[in-house]
């Protein structure tokens, strides 16, 4: 039994001998160290960025790969696209010897969101232009037909025409940029805020909306500059398109017994 152990012993020691695999030795003594590689962001308003790559380890040869088989000898690159960019550092004299890194370079060029709103009221012929939008950190630009810039959110049109405009998210340089048409306010008044009567023209319509801040408008009674009555109502939505041009008074009932005045014009 001894005998017959022993010689498997002596068998396998064999074999192993015979099959054994070589032992690959590493040619590398001295890899790139610290590898390291640093960009920015894409954005509208910086629409390239440096890579920059960099090794503790002198005497090294740079290399980059990118998106859509870019390719750059160097340390430094320039680039115009986003995604995943390796950095590959190679000892010099030996291609064998080498370390690699990845940095991903994001693009940020979503432009702002962006609404404008023209105010119902026609207040002294004029139409309130407003730019609202969800970005915070945004600066607005409004360009007029006569080729004035305002740099603000809201404007006053007192003409027709076509009103462009600009909003730019600060943060990444991004513009949207639009146009509105302003009509002509067909009917516009004068509210004083001590009146106890606001009539309110609407818009590119001939139609006013009348209402007293403190009280009930019970009856309206509309008259034109000569005293003849044109409009008697209840109602206090009233289409004035039939009226001709010319300036009209109002006088409005109110529920505790006063009555209320006011004017408005038809252009």
């Amino acid at each position: 039994m001894i005998r017959f152990i022993v010689f498997c012993l002596i068998l396998v020691c064999s074999f192993q001998q015979i099959f054994a695999l070589p032992v690959k030795q590493d040619t590398c003594p001295t890899k790139p160290q610290n590898i390291v590689a640093m960009g920015g962001v894409i954005t509208c308003e910086n629409q390239a960025t440096l890579l920059i790559g960099s090794s503790s380890t002198p005497n090294v040869v740079f290399s980059w790969m990118g998106p859509n088989g870019a390719s750059h000898i160097g340390s430094d690159w320039t680039v115009d696209q986003g995604g995943a960019y390796m950095l590959k550092v190679t000892m010099m004299g030996d291609s064998t010897c080498f370390e690699t890194t990845f940095i991903s370079i994001p693009v940020d060029t979503i432009k702002p969101d962006v609404s404008v709103n023209l105010s119902a009221p026609c207040i002294d012929s004029c139409v309130s232009a407003t730019m609202s939008s969800f970005n915070i950190a945004t600066s607005s630009f409004w360009y007029f037909p006569n080729g004035d810039t305002l740099f603000t959110e809201m404007i006053s049109v007192c003409e027709s025409g076509d009103y462009k405009y600009d909003l730019l998210d600060k943060t990444n340089g991004c513009r949207s940029s639009g146009s509105v048409y302003v009509p002509n306010c067909p009917v516009f008044t004068h509210n004083n805020e001590s009146s106890k009567l606001r009539i309110t023209p609407m818009i590119a319509d001939h139609q006013i909306n009348i209402e007293s801040p403190n009280n009930n408008v019970k009856h309206l009674m509309i008259y034109n500059l000569l005293g003849t009555l044109m409009i008697s109502t209840d109602e206090l939505s009233i289409d004035v398109g039939t009226l001709s041009q010319g300036q009209y008074f109002v006088n409005a009932y109110l529920d505790n017994g006063q009555m209320a005045t006011g004017w408005f014009m038809v252009k």
